[in-house]
């Protein structure tokens, strides 16, 4: 009986009527004193949900590939490749190894080959 009291004390607590509205209004206060208050996970939920990042950020989206996020895509793929390669070699070319050197070099070529 004391735990039937204590769920119909936790229902009642959460009910409909008791939930306040959000506020439509956004405010961004970055100012320095905040900073300590917030903690780190504060600051960085912050850094990613700030309006003016998302204004930035919606403004200079352009279609493309960025050529800096190609060149590191393929210097990516070519280390991986020099280590799937190194790692054939020391496992007396194993055919596994072998498969994922030829699926890695598959997917780079297929990577190359949308960007253009």
């Amino acid at each position: 009986m004391h735990a039937n009291h204590s769920a119909m004390d936790t229902t009642s607590k959460f009910s409909s009527e008791s939930v306040e509205e959000p506020s439509e209004e956004i405010t961004v206060n970055s100012s320095p004193e905040n900073v300590e208050d917030k903690g780190f996970f504060g600051m960085l939920v912050q850094s990613i949900f700030e309006v003016s990042q998302i204004e930035y950020i919606s403004t200079n989206i352009q279609p493309g590939a960025n050529n800096a996020v190609i060149l590191a895509m393929n210097v990516s793929f070519f280390l991986l490749l020099i280590v799937l390669f190194g790692l054939a070699f020391l496992t007396s070319w194993n055919f596994h190894v072998i498969m994922m050197l030829v699926v890695s070099a598959l997917l780079w070529g297929s990577m190359i080959w949308s960007v253009l």
